[in-house]
C-alpha cells in the first residue's frame, strides 16, 4: 500500500486506551484512531441510526481529501 502512497488507518468509537487495545490485541499493523465523540463517524455518515454505533465502513480519499470510494457494512 505504501508503494502506492497509500496507508491505512481504522476509526473506532471507543474511547483511546480500548482503541489502542484493540489494535495491541489484534496486532494491527496500521493505527486505530479513537472517535468517542462520533464527530467523523457522523460525518462520513456511517452511524447506526438506532444503535448510536459505527457501522463497519471502508473509504479511499484521494490526495485532495475527496472520497473515491465507500462501502458501508
Amino acid at each position: 500500500m505504501r508503494a502506492l502512497g497509500a496507508q491505512v488507518v481504522a476509526v473506532s468509537a471507543d474511547p483511546l486506551p480500548q482503541a489502542e487495545e484493540l489494535a495491541a490485541d489484534l496486532e494491527l499493523p496500521f493505527p486505530v484512531l479513537s472517535d468517542a465523540e462520533r464527530s467523523a463517524i457522523r460525518a462520513y455518515a456511517v452511524e447506526h441510526p438506532e444503535e448510536g454505533v459505527a457501522r463497519p465502513a471502508a473509504f479511499l480519499l484521494d490526495p485532495a481529501g475527496r472520497v473515491r470510494f465507500r462501502y458501508v457494512g
